[in-house]
């Protein structure tokens, strides 16, 4: 049969799926499907489109009591992204403040970044006061392949083999517009013109002072999963392995830009660099084992026990690296060749169980020139890392203890958990995010996180349900963080900061989190009305909007650096509340239509002005910073779905 599903709605959103599937073919017992889905929309402030393309097949084939299954996935991905903001930028401009766009305000930018450059005289046009207000034409650009196939096989007198072959490949680019660097550079760089993209090159007189800078990426990663099961009498054992080769590529490229009008479209892959920055190539390969038991002890309790095995090695080589004196290259590894499991699973009666588990686990580094990883730094701060006795991976050990409760009319769980979480890794970036410096990484100390999760869902009356969610957390850094520079001299100078984050929240993390949800479906009338609360969250590791730094100077005498202020708690975003609406009307089935349905979606009902996400530009010590990103006004969508 076919199912369709067409959704239309705010900002010109247009959706629409298809998904055929064959049912059983022959006495083959061959079933497959394929499904399309394409969906595009304007952003819902400032200029810009949000497009996606995806395709899904899969195919699985009997042979005999085996299974074989194959599969390939495909997706396309072109979105226009949205300002990232600050508390300033909020309180200046507003929450509907968002990139500039080259599709209309042209001018406007290179106006913008002629003030930046000293070309031409400030001030900036209102209500622009920086030139970090008014970055322009963001985007992600990103295209993956999927593939594998997945052998399921009993054998034997309790046996099976489960393994699972694949294959991810990845083309990206992250897109910015920047002012930081003009195209007219190019001839200071190449001492030629920028090439258009086309097959010509840009003349000094028709170079922008904006060029796009990209953060390009390719992703070709194999692997393999396998596993073995005896099932004998009351236990059932199992081990297995996973294998991973993974072969990243990244590079920090510059394409030029005509001064008349832009000619390159920021939602296409772009093409003829003028510069490149860096190009890295990465290798990561992954080796895990595990071994696990679970043993059903009587009717009431269920013990599982195990533990797997985790080697990650992470390797850098320089293609080109022009931002260091010295090309960053080398290894480094994470390797635990113990992490245990135990949990168990008691059956209080017919109704409720109690459960819980103690869990350890580790955090493989990361392999890029971006992010919290170790290659992302300088080589001179990668060369500490290695020979001052080498960056740890972050590891942590998890306890938890929960309550089930199964009866028709109702269902509810209670939970409580601890992390200890130790050698967290820290990487601080000084500057604006567009400009890309390289980050400072250390471990510094460890997190503790203290949590009680509730959720129930109750039928209370024909038709109608009320589900209701409350979890509290409580994480804080253990640890203040000191960074310690010394000066070349003479004399020689050792600077040595404290930045005050012990018994400090940590950021992004809200102590609440509600959600309620009244439902209503008597099989052809259906709707639900919601509610979505985010507590208070911190963008800064000291909580504070203020500097707390303490500093001091050595060789002696001690001289105490000056503080501006003390620690102000105000490095946070408000709690919202959000609500949301959805009423639908099912059809009867007629002729070959079936379980045809039209739905309204009602987002935001209340049209709250909010910060939805921090974090987007990463987390500073203290300060505002340009890491936020306001949520959605109201947006309605209507949908329509059927079986044909």
């Amino acid at each position: 049969g076919l199912n369709v599903g067409l959704t239309g709605g705010s900002d010109s959103d247009q959706r629409g799926f298809l998904r055929f599937e064959t049912g059983e073919l022959g006495s083959t017992g061959t079933r497959a499907y394929l499904s399309y889905t394409n969906q595009q929309t304007d952003k819902y402030k400032g200029v810009g489109e949000q497009k996606q393309e995806h395709i899904n097949f899969k195919i699985v084939q009997p042979i005999g009591d085996a299974k074989l299954t194959a599969f390939y996935n495909w997706s396309d991905r072109q979105e226009n992204d949205y300002q990232d903001l600050s508390f300033d930028m909020i309180s200046r401009l507003g929450y509907n403040w968002d990139n500039l766009s080259s599709l209309s305000d042209w001018p406007l930018m290179v106006q913008v970044a002629r003030i930046y450059q000293g070309t031409l005289p400030g001030p900036y046009p209102s209500p622009i006061g920086t030139v970090d207000d008014s970055y322009a034409n963001a985007s992600g650009l990103r295209k993956d392949h999927l593939m594998g196939a997945t052998l399921n096989m009993p054998f034997g007198d309790g046996w099976s083999w489960d393994t699972t072959v694949y294959r991810h490949e990845n083309k990206g680019q992250g897109v910015w517009f920047t002012p930081y660097l003009s195209t007219a550079a190019s001839f200071a760089i190449n001492g030629v013109g920028a090439p258009d993209g086309s097959g010509g090159t840009i003349s000094l007189a028709n170079s922008a002072p904006i060029s796009v800078r990209t953060t390009e990426y390719d992703i070709d990663r194999r692997g393999v999963t396998t596993a073995l099961t005896w099932t004998a009498g009351d236990h059932t054992l199992s081990g297995g392995l996973w294998v991973e080769d993974n072969d990243f590529n990244q590079a920090r490229r510059f394409y030029g830009l005509e001064l008349a009008a832009p000619q390159r479209n920021s939602l296409e892959f772009m093409t003829d660099p003028f510069f490149t920055q860096w190009q890295y190539a990465f290798n990561t390969t992954t080796n895990q084992f595990f071994l696990q038991d679970t043993w059903a002890v009587n009717d009431a309790l269920k013990i599982n026990f195990g533990f797997k095995t985790l080697d990650v090695e992470n390797s850098a080589r320089a293609i080109v690296d022009r931002r260091f004196p010295t090309s960053l290259a080398g290894s480094i590894e994470a390797s635990e060749s113990f992490l245990p499991q135990i949990g168990f699973n008691y059956a209080l009666n017919e109704e409720s169980e109690l459960f819980g588990a103690v869990t350890e686990n580790m955090r493989a580094f990361i392999a890029a020139a971006t992010g919290a990883s170790p290659f992302a730094t300088s080589p001179t701060n990668f060369a500490l890392l290695q020979n001052s006795g080498g960056l740890e991976p972050e590891t942590s050990t998890t306890y938890e203890l929960g309550w089930r409760y199964n009866l028709a009319a109702l269902q509810a769980v209670v939970a409580v958990y601890y992390v200890d979480f130790k050698d967290r890794l820290l990487a601080n970036t000084i500057g604006a995010g567009i400009v890309g410096n390289p980050v400072v990484l250390q471990n510094v100390g460890d997190v503790e996180t203290k949590g009680a999760e509730f959720g129930a869902r109750w039928a209370f009356a024909d038709d109608w349900s009320w589900y209701n969610s409350l979890s509290y957390n409580d994480s804080q850094y253990q640890d203040d963080v000191i960074s310690t520079a010394v000066s070349a001299g003479p004399p020689v100078v050792t600077t040595t900061t404290i930045r005050p984050t012990g018994g400090k929240q940590v950021v992004d993390t809200p102590k609440e989190l509600f959600k309620s949800e009244l439902s209503y479906d008597n099989g052809t009338y259906f709707g639900k009305l919601g509610l979505d609360y985010t507590g208070e969250r911190y963008f800064t590791y000291t909580n504070s909007l203020c500097n707390p730094a303490i500093v001091s100077r050595v060789p002696p005498p001690v001289v105490p650096f000056p503080t501006p202020c003390s620690p102000d708690g105000l490095g946070k975003v408000d709690s919202y509340a959000v609500f949301n609406l959805s009423l639908g009307y099912r059809f009867r089935d007629f002729g070959f239509g079936k379980n045809l349905s039209v739905q309204a979606n009602i987002t935001n009902l209340t049209d709250e002005s909010y910060v939805s996400t921090i974090g987007s530009n990463g987390f500073g010590n203290n300060g505002d910073n340009q890491t936020m990103l306001a949520g959605a006004p109201l947006q309605w969508f209507i949908s329509l779905n059927g079986q044909f």
